[in-house]
């Protein structure tokens, strides 16, 4: 499984998790590698184009009954976003793209 899918697979075990009333800890337990992984400035380009934003969107959408996700998630994420190289050729439609401004504006 590659770490993106990682990233996904926590993000729907959490939906489940709080659907079923418990504690949705697979999205904070992963958020360390999340963190390493799309840090990395000469790795963000191949992440970015494997889809990353959507992933991030995910991450970052409120729960199924309005909550929203842990602090730390949103802080680290959003610390993320802001070291993004916008003036890359694509990146800004990438943005646009994945929605992720949308959730955003929620938070």
């Amino acid at each position: 499984m590659n770490v993106m899918t990682e990233f996904e697979v926590a993000v729907e075990e959490d939906v489940d998790l709080y659907r079923q009333g418990k504690l949705v800890i697979n999205k904070l337990k992963k958020l360390p590698l999340l963190i390493e992984v799309l840090s990395k400035n000469h790795l963000q380009q191949e992440f970015l184009d494997q889809g990353s934003l959507t992933v991030l969107k995910k991450w970052l959408e409120p729960h199924p009954h309005g909550s929203l996700p842990n602090l730390t998630i949103r802080t680290e994420i959003l610390k993320i976003l802001n070291n993004i190289d916008l003036e890359h050729h694509d990146r800004k439609e990438q943005l646009k793209n994945s929605g992720i401004g949308n959730v955003g504006f929620l938070m």
